[in-house]
Order: C-alpha cells, then structure tokens, then sequence
C-alpha cells in the first residue's frame, strides 16, 4: 500500500516572517496500491488547492510513500 506525505507550510508568520510547516499522512477514501495511483491522486489533489493556497500564502510537498507496516498513522 502507498500513502501520500504532505508537508504544508504556512510562509511569512508573524511580526518575524517564520515559516511555520507541518508533516503528516493524508487520509484517502480507498487505498492506493500503486505508485501510478498515488501520482494521479497528487496531482488531483495539487489542482484542486493550488488557486487557494497561493492566495493564502502556502506552500504544500507531498510524496508517494511505501507503507511497510500495513498502518494508517506514523
């Protein structure tokens, strides 16, 4: 099974212009079992928030990675 990481970043917080990111797994209604269905959901997913997330200033990487232990949450 693949799962996507997404690290999201929030840029230019505060009176100090910080970045302030988050890692973690996005949770996916069916299980992806290739890394060709994980891409198409990537890139699903990057049209569908990158208008929103430009405009509040975000920034998001996500990456297809291998789940070896058969768990949902790391």
């Amino acid at each position: 099974m693949i799962k996507i990481l997404a690290t999201v970043c929030f840029l230019s917080v505060g009176a100090e212009k910080q970045d302030l990111c988050m890692s973690g797994f996005i949770p996916m209604t069916k299980p992806l079992v290739t890394v060709q269905e994980c891409s198409v959901a990537i890139k699903d997913i990057s049209e569908y928030v990158n208008q929103d997330f430009k405009d509040r200033n975000i920034a998001m990487n996500l990456q297809c990675v291998r789940d070896n232990y058969g768990t949902t949450n790391i």
